[in-house]
């Protein structure tokens, strides 16, 4: 795409490209857009280092944001390689989930016997109209 005369004629590259690396968060977020914006093709390898390294979210959503309007081969093969990871990661997050989960039902079967031997003595007690038995783990029968 095309810039605006104005761009070209500033030296924007010289002002934008050391505040990706500055220290506050929100001018890194914002030089970051401005790169997309601007389209600036150097700030690639930039955004790129910010958008995988940076310990703020905003600013690395920020640094994609600007590498997807600034494309470019090299930008594009990032892109790729983002892309990749990010089916990668959501396969293994739900593949996570699936067993965490299988492994609470696999932890409520294990309590189930302890239910089940009570069922039993109350199928037994249903049967044969005999008094529950007395001691620890019996319900209490009171009708």
């Amino acid at each position: 795409r095309r810039r605006p005369q104005w761009v070209d004629d500033l030296p924007l590259e010289q002002l934008l490209l050391p505040m990706l690396d500055d220290s506050d968060r929100i001018v890194r977020a914002s030089s970051a857009l401005s790169c997309g914006l601007l389209g600036l093709e150097a700030s690639g390898e930039k955004l790129a280092y910010l958008w995988r390294n940076d310990p703020i979210k905003d600013v690395r959503e920020s640094a994609l944001s600007a590498m997807r309007a600034v494309g470019g081969e090299v930008i594009e093969g990032k892109l790729r390689v983002e892309k990749a990871l990010s089916r990668h990661l959501e396969d293994f997050r739900v593949e996570l989930e699936r067993k965490s989960y299988q492994a609470s039902i696999e932890d409520i079967g294990s309590k189930r016997p302890y239910a089940s031997i009570s069922n039993r003595k109350l199928q037994n007690v249903m049967a044969t109209g005999a008094p529950a038995p007395s001691g620890a783990g019996s319900p209490d029968w009171h009708c």
